[in-house]
């Protein structure tokens, strides 16, 4: 008797482990600028801060660090990568994809998870301004048109250049957010998507 207490306490005690560890947000920040070049670091945080993802971009350069505690691992470096064109989807496989309700359970579920990562701070500001006035007031006209749908508006400051002899575009943003894994796991639209796929591959 004695022996199966202490067999539930160990597998309790782990689900209680892992749950705690599933209820531990993972928080991401991203500080960028652009002044006539972009420079930007992503951070992203889990399990206070044991487990790091540094992500920076200068210069034309890109680094990624990897660090559990106070170990650096893998840590890659690596030019700019210039992107290659890729052949287009053939009209038979969307025709095939659409046809499946899975691509039904695969949008809801990225609407619940973009809902889920939306950020708590956001501060941008930055100056706009083109050669043609014209054009500044079009793009602001357009802005403070669409501005109104925005979340985080009142941390969004914009200035118009309209005096500028070039095309103008400076740029200082500061975003941070969290995300909880065990949240995302118990939403209904993601099991739904869980078990969608598992009886797909299950009967296949």
């Amino acid at each position: 008797m004695s022996i199966f207490l202490a067999i539930m306490a160990v597998v309790l005690g782990l689900f209680a482990l892992l749950v705690l560890i599933l209820a531990v947000p993972i928080k991401y920040s991203v500080v960028a600028d652009y002044h006539e070049k972009l420079d930007f670091t992503l951070r992203v945080s889990w399990l206070f801060r044991i487990v790091r993802i540094i992500h920076r971009y200068k210069d034309g350069v890109s680094k990624t660090d990897l660090r559990i505690l106070f170990f650096k691992i893998g840590a890659k470096k690596k030019k700019k990568i210039v992107k290659k064109e890729t052949e287009p989807i053939s009209y038979d496989i969307l025709t095939e994809l659409q046809g499946k309700t899975i691509i039904k359970h695969i949008l809801v579920a990225l609407k619940e998870i973009g809902k889920m990562f939306l950020p708590s701070y956001v501060k941008i500001s930055g100056v706009v301004g083109f050669e043609c006035p014209f054009k500044t007031g079009m793009f602001f006209g357009m802005f403070e048109a669409f501005a109104g749908m925005f979340r985080f508006r009142d941390k969004i400051s914009l200035v118009a250049d309209f005096n500028t002899d070039t095309d103008t575009f400076t740029l200082d943003a500061e975003i941070r957010g969290k995300l909880s894994i065990l949240k995302l796991v118990l939403k209904k639209s993601v099991r739904d998507l869980i078990l969608k796929l598992w009886r797909d591959e299950t009967k296949g």
